[in-house]
């Protein structure tokens, strides 16, 4: 349904649109997630697992019925494509040059941030604590992250609109990608801290990033083909999720306990996948978002890193 966008939303307003959406999306998760991990910290322990499947059963319903409510809204009447084969419509956002830099970007991206981010949650729930305080959990990971969107989504989604898709996605990702950088300095005790401060970060800058890429994707083709490179689009992203879990999973079961020490820490398998996906976050971010094409942007366009940053007019000639 996000092909909707494109015959639906006028484009010079899209980002200022789904910067609106992301601000009441994260209030409604609010809502719903504080009042539940209160209630889950409270139950006796013997209960516990029975309130998790219970609160699982009932998100269950709530995701059939958003299905449902959205199979009853009307669709959007689209000019018709000429007749292919479905193979022939899917391999054509792979085979338009123009648009293959973004699936490369997207694919370098996705694998980095899931190497890193997969599995996080296990290193927070037994490494930092946070399986005795799912409330400060919550809150640290999920609620102050979330106002942080809240704050900032409809601004990022005017700058989208104003600035451009290419260059809100490099701002966005540059700070996204800082987000192992916070998990290597949490301890137990200053779990809470860190995993709030990355939060902002995160509910800031990844929702920027992904109000940015959003508006690419679904504005890069014609309106009638849009719904199949957004389909492309999030199947390459979900493989390399996939893919960099399956990698993460294999290194931390061949590693297992190994630790060695640094300086004044010690080394174990988590921080060094949280280095790893670092890295290969900002190199894909510094290295292939510059080359990513959007709509109405003739192919010798490649702005410099810089300018591009900037928002500078300087342009390098190929």
């Amino acid at each position: 349904w996000w092909g909707w966008l494109a015959p639906i939303i006028p484009r010079q307003m899209q980002g200022t649109f789904w910067g609106r959406r992301d601000t009441w999306t994260s209030i409604a998760v609010i809502a719903v997630v504080l009042p539940v991990t209160f209630l889950l910290d409270r139950v006796p322990a013997s209960v516990k697992p029975v309130a998790v499947l219970a609160a699982l059963a009932a998100a269950g319903a709530a995701g059939i019925m958003d299905i449902l409510l959205h199979v009853a809204i009307p669709e959007p009447p689209v000019r018709g494509e000429r007749r292919a084969g479905s193979l022939d419509r899917v391999m054509k956002p792979v085979r338009d040059r123009r648009f293959r830099p973004w699936l490369v970007f997207t694919a370098a991206w996705s694998f980095g941030m899931s190497l890193g981010g997969s599995l996080c949650s296990l290193y927070f729930l037994d490494n930092l604590g946070l399986d005795d305080n799912l409330l400060g959990g919550a809150i640290a990971l999920n609620v102050v992250g979330l106002f942080g969107s809240i704050l900032s989504a409809r601004r990022m989604g005017r700058l989208v609109d104003r600035w451009g898709c290419r260059r809100v996605l490099l701002i966005g990702h540059l700070g996204w990608a800082l987000l192992p950088v916070f998990w290597l300095f949490a301890t137990p005790r200053t779990a809470v801290l860190w995993l709030s401060l990355q939060s902002v970060v995160s509910g800031v800058f990844a929702t920027a990033a992904n109000n940015a890429g959003l508006k690419l994707v679904t504005r890069f083709p014609p309106p009638e083909q849009s719904p199949m490179y957004m389909a492309v689009s999030s199947s390459t992203a979900n493989i390399a999720n996939g893919i960099g879990a399956l990698v993460a999973g294999v290194f931390l079961q061949v590693v297992g306990s190994w630790t060695a020490p640094v300086g004044r820490l010690t080394l174990s398998a988590f921080p060094v996948l949280f280095v790893a996906s670092f890295v290969l976050r900002l190199a894909s971010t510094l290295v292939l978002v510059p080359r990513v094409q959007e709509k109405g942007m003739r192919d010798d366009e490649r702005p410099m890193l810089l300018p591009l940053f900037f928002g500078l007019p300087l342009k390098r000639r190929r």
